[in-house]
């Protein structure tokens, strides 16, 4: 197998920091210029509410899902508007990465995730506990977000 091969067939397991969060793991064989690190610059750029930030990292043909008003979002303008609703209605957010796992396959990428986040909506402070999915794609060099889909879970099953 060629170091290429091997390099995107990798697995990265740990725990990813936000910005402003502390964590107790460890992350192995993390590539600053890969999908794994796109999808921190995304949740990092939502939590400090630059939405044009967020909207770099993602692809204009990307799709989503939206948990609140329990929709997919399609196309540019949609994905485009909702990071910019995000950060609007959601404040104070704050997002860490836990149980990291990357696998590529040329230049398409899937990063799971346990997404833990706190965020104030309404006045009202939140929590979500999420396993998370994204899959990326490699453009012009750079990882691009394709989709992302959250199931948060009840605190208490």
């Amino acid at each position: 197998m060629s170091s290429a091969t091997a390099s995107s067939q990798r697995l990265i397991a740990g725990t990813l920091p936000s910005e402003r969060g502390s964590f107790a793991g460890k992350v192995w064989n993390v590539d600053e210029g890969g999908p794994t690190s796109a999808a921190k610059r995304f949740l990092e750029a939502l939590d400090a509410a630059d939405a044009e930030a967020a909207v770099r990292v993602v692809s204009a043909d990307a799709q989503g899902i939206d948990e609140v008003s329990r929709r997919w979002i399609r196309g540019p303008d949609a994905l485009i508007g909702n990071v910019r609703e995000l950060v609007d209605v959601f404040t104070d957010m704050r997002s860490d990465m836990h149980d990291v796992h990357e696998k590529r396959w040329g230049d398409s990428a899937i990063v799971t995730f346990w997404l833990e986040q706190d965020y104030t909506s309404q006045g009202r402070r939140e929590h979500v506990s999420a396993p998370t999915t994204y899959v990326f794609r490699r453009e012009h060099g750079d990882w691009k977000l394709m989709l992302g889909h959250s199931i948060p879970l009840p605190s208490s099953l």
